[in-house]
């Protein structure tokens, strides 16, 4: 049989070959570091997802995996009177938007700091006083623009220093086109109840007075044509500002933080710690829920619980460790860990802190991004206060294998030089549905097994690398890669399921054997032991497999007979001395 196959690569290299070495590719540097228990950087793909927007926070996914992002218009945050919708997407999927496209360049008052989604429907909110709740009706395609539908109008008298900026939206359970679209209106002071009102008009249902120190719930029924709406329902009362929220989608309990006050002396020193905390399902739009402010709070840095009536949070954030470690202050977003993400990482949630207004960077030492784990209430800073690039992480988008996150302003300012350098970064897991499809294509191909091959070479501990669950990552994750997972041989380049003569045929096409190049071979270009090259010791680790024009690998793999082995080695050496002339002349 060998005969034949020298026979072929004989005929084949009678021809001459051309082939090229590519340059390595450029990598950039990660922008910030990535740290805590069980997080592994080699787990995930960390890019600049999008640059030059300006002043962005709110986002959410559309159906076909691109994002929208709400901007505000013009030099100025707190100046800008409209917004835009801008759908970013990434075409050829290397975790950085390439296509850009504005879909509402005229969102009313400007100062966006929400932007969630439901089934047909699309949500923003500006910041206080004559920012609208925005409700839009999507597009026919994601790329299409989506049509205002109905707008919530909350109007101020005076100064308030909480006004309504965040927003959660879900389909209500069991109700068919119908929604439950929260929003929070804070307190009007640092430290005092809220006892004035605030007048709430809309053009798809009735008006109101709302509280302060408050989430509000508003059920929303759309017939395809017009929405319109319930009398708003107060979910909670006792928040100072619950500037974040989400539904879990599983549970359908509505998760929220709250931020601390300010310090009574010194504003930079919190009297109260920051709050993480959650309504059950059976108690949203059923009980008002007290969270306690202002007389219910934990003390920053000691943890003393002062009054204790109220509903306490899951988490009152203290610096790590307490009560002079490193800080975390001022909650603005939060999202559900996505369902991909590693196992430490999974079943959490987590929460951007904007720390001091406006510093930015290591003049910022109380801005990390915060992962709690829900299973526990523990929390660990992900990315580090001490981050020079990071300003303010304030927006957050969890999708299935990706986290997004939105800095406002890198720079730290809200004015002039600092607008248009706004920048999402998107943490994409590298796990996949599929096992040992390291590069989360859906396909297992040569590109995953030199993935794996290089996190061998590399030393490397990311747990998806072990693929045979023994605690290490080593070559015999590699063998457990080719005849566990692929199902099929060493030698079979083409991975058509087969080790046959068509592979020698396709591994010699690419003329790496033995070519005096050291670590420039992957699997399709013979490297089958893993060391980075194709010589003679691939060819016989191939052949003492057995599995040569055996067909597709049986359940049990058979063993060769010692006479068929050996004329098998004896023919490789033949082999052997055909490819090194033809590959050196």
């Amino acid at each position: 049989m060998f005969r034949n196959v020298q026979r072929n690569l004989t005929a084949f290299f009678g021809v001459g070959l051309l082939f090229a070495v590519s340059s390595p590719a450029v990598i950039a540097a990660d922008p910030f570091q990535l740290q805590g228990p069980g997080v592994n950087r080699d787990d995930f793909r960390l890019t600049e997802f999008a640059s030059g927007l300006n002043f962005p926070v709110g986002m959410t996914e559309l159906s076909d995996g691109s994002i929208l992002v709400a901007v505000s218009n013009g030099s100025s945050f707190f100046g800008s009177t409209s917004g835009s919708l801008i759908r970013l997407a990434d075409t050829d999927g290397d975790g950085i938007a390439d296509s850009t496209t504005t879909l509402v360049d005229n969102v009313p008052s400007g100062k966006l700091t929400a932007l969630r989604s439901a089934g047909q429907l699309l949500v923003t909110t500006g910041q206080g006083s004559g920012a609208p709740i925005a409700i839009y009706r999507k597009g026919a395609t994601p790329s299409d623009p989506p049509s205002l539908a109905g707008k919530l109008t909350i109007s101020y008298s005076g100064s308030w220093l909480h006004p309504h900026s965040a927003l959660a939206i879900r389909e209500t359970p069991g109700v068919p086109n119908s929604y439950d679209l929260v929003f929070q209106l804070g307190s009007r002071e640092n430290f005092a109840e809220t006892t004035t009102t605030l007048n709430m008009t809309s053009n798809i249902g009735p008006n109101a007075q709302l509280a302060g120190d408050a989430l509000h719930l508003i059920r929303i029924t759309d017939d395809g044509t017009n929405l319109s709406s319930s009398p708003p329902i107060q979910l909670a009362t006792g928040l100072r500002n619950a500037a974040g929220m989400v539904f879990d989608p599983l549970t359908n309990d509505l998760y929220l933080q709250d931020n601390g006050i300010d310090g009574l002396v010194n504003p930079n020193e919190p009297h109260s710690a920051d709050e993480l905390n959650v309504i059950s399902a059976a108690d949203i739009a059923t009980t008002l829920v007290n969270f306690g402010f202002p007389e219910n709070y934990t003390q920053y840095r000691t943890g003393n619980l002062v009054g204790g009536a109220a509903t306490q949070p899951l988490v009152a954030f203290q610096p790590i460790p307490a009560p002079d470690g490193s800080e975390s202050e001022g909650p603005n977003d939060i999202a559900l860990s996505p369902t991909a993400f590693p196992a430490a990482l999974q079943g959490g949630m987590f929460v951007t802190m904007h720390g001091k207004f406006p510093a930015a960077g290591v003049a910022n030492e109380e801005n990390p991004l915060v992962y709690v784990n829900l299973a526990d209430n523990s929390y660990f800073h992900m990315i580090s206060n001490d981050e020079p690039n990071v300003g303010h992480i304030d927006g957050l988008l969890s999708t299935y294998d990706s986290l997004y996150m939105a800095d406002i302003s890198p720079n730290g300012g809200f004015a002039n030089a600092n607008s248009q350098t706004g920048k999402i970064y998107r943490l994409q897991s590298l796990a996949s549905s599929i096992p040992g499809d390291f590069n989360n294509d859906g396909s297992l191909d040569a590109t995953d097994i030199d993935l794996l091959t290089s996190a061998i070479l590399a030393g490397k501990t990311a747990s998806r690398f072990d693929v045979n669950e023994d605690g290490t990552v080593s070559s015999l994750d590699r063998t457990f890669w080719v005849n566990e997972i692929k199902a099929t041989y060493l030698g079979d380049s083409n991975l058509d399921g087969q080790f046959d003569t068509a592979d020698f045929v396709f591994v010699m096409q690419r003329g790496k054997y033995a070519d005096g190049i050291a670590g420039n071979a992957g699997w399709a270009d013979g490297d089958w032991d893993g060391d980075g090259d194709f010589e003679s010791s691939d060819l016989v680790l191939a052949m003492q497999e057995g599995g040569y024009e055996q067909g597709p690998r049986p359940a049990v793999a058979s063993v060769p007979e010692p006479n068929s082995l050996m004329a098998c080695l004896s023919g490789l050496g033949g082999l052997s001395v055909i490819v090194r002339r033809k590959s050196f002349t």
